[in-house]
């Protein structure tokens, strides 16, 4: 028995401070929020700082080892197993215990509706077909012609809403016809899923429509309204450089410089592949000097202005944080 409970005891000291594991500590934090909204937020920021520990850790188990998990240690095997839940891979346990009717309850799937929709709009506006939209010479272009596209099927299908001819709420002679037209209607709403369940949280129809109207569609609108005036708006390079840093996988370099000063910056000086910033501490640091810091400070306001127009939520809360902790030393220090 000893040698059981030692064989676990290092068994489960690599899952340290991994969230899930402990299910005494996730039920109870998720008793004390009173919405299912919260409950949800909160296993959203578990998933973001834990899920991809799993893996590399089962994968470096022993078969020995494993094959303990699956026979003694509930928390594990379910992750071991799989027999997780939704797209926030919810262990099973914890999923029947507090959302075991969540795919009745609206105010649950109306929540992985937005999770499920803004996934696959960070993934599409991150991925190299539309980056390569971005970066091209017929931008407008390409960004009006899928606009276009957008605004013409909302356009169709409020027609057919004023023609009678479908309708939101209920059945209609024509609703086995209009089958994604009354779905899309349904998502223009803007009320009727917070009311009424989707029909599934992991893929389908209304996901797929609630990322292009709800999300892409202004996004592209953001980004045409934005050439105008981002023709007026250049940035100093310091304030390009904190941007970057703070952009995953996108490095300034000697290659990339001067494509990236032509957009962002009147300057075309190899200056801003100087003093590189490689650590967080070199822009949450005070120099002691306030002049000095003061025009940091603005200098990493204006960054994240930059990343604004960018739209990586990565970035814009790495950035968001950096300027919370030198806003914070700079009030500390001063």
């Amino acid at each position: 028995m000893k040698i059981n409970q030692k064989f676990e005891r290092e068994l489960l000291s690599q899952f340290n401070g991994i969230g899930f594991l402990d299910y005494e500590e996730v039920n109870n934090e998720l008793s004390s929020f009173e919405t299912v909204a919260d409950k949800l937020d909160y296993l959203k920021d578990l998933k973001e700082k834990y899920g991809g520990q799993y893996n590399t850790i089962i994968n470096s188990l022993e078969t020995e080892q494993k094959d303990y998990c699956l026979n003694k240690i509930p928390s594990v095997k379910e992750i071991i197993s799989n027999k997780v839940v939704s797209p926030l891979e919810i262990p099973e346990s914890i999923y029947v215990k507090h959302f075991k009717d969540g795919l009745n309850d609206p105010e649950f799937t109306f929540w992985f509706l937005k999770y499920n929709a803004n996934e696959r709009f960070q993934y599409t506006i991150n991925s190299k077909d539309f980056q390569s939209k971005i970066n091209s010479n017929l931008k407008e272009t390409l960004l009006n012609s899928d606009l276009l596209e957008i605004c013409q099927e909302e356009k169709r299908v409020k027609k057919l809403l004023l023609n009678k001819e479908l309708k939101i709420i209920g059945i209609h002679p024509n609703s086995y016809k209009y089958y994604n037209e009354i779905a899309l209607l349904r998502v223009l709403d803007g009320n009727y899923y917070k009311e009424n369940s989707t029909e599934a949280i992991t893929d389908g129809l209304e996901i797929h429509l609630y990322f292009k109207h709800m999300l892409l569609k202004p996004h592209l609108e953001n980004l045409l309204k934005a050439k105008t005036i981002q023709e007026n708006i250049t940035y100093k390079l310091k304030e390009i450089k904190i941007a970057f840093f703070c952009l995953p996988n996108k490095k300034i370099s000697e290659e990339n410089y001067l494509k990236i000063l032509n957009k962002y910056s009147t300057s075309r000086s190899n200056k801003i592949l100087q003093k590189p910033i490689v650590k967080s501490n070199q822009l949450t640091n005070i120099s002691e000097n306030k002049t000095a810091d003061t025009k940091h400070l603005k200098a990493l306001k204006n960054a994240k202005r930059l990343l604004s127009g960018i739209k990586n939520e990565y970035a814009i809360k790495n950035i968001s944080q950096l300027i919370s902790t030198f806003e914070l030393n700079y009030k500390n220090f001063y």
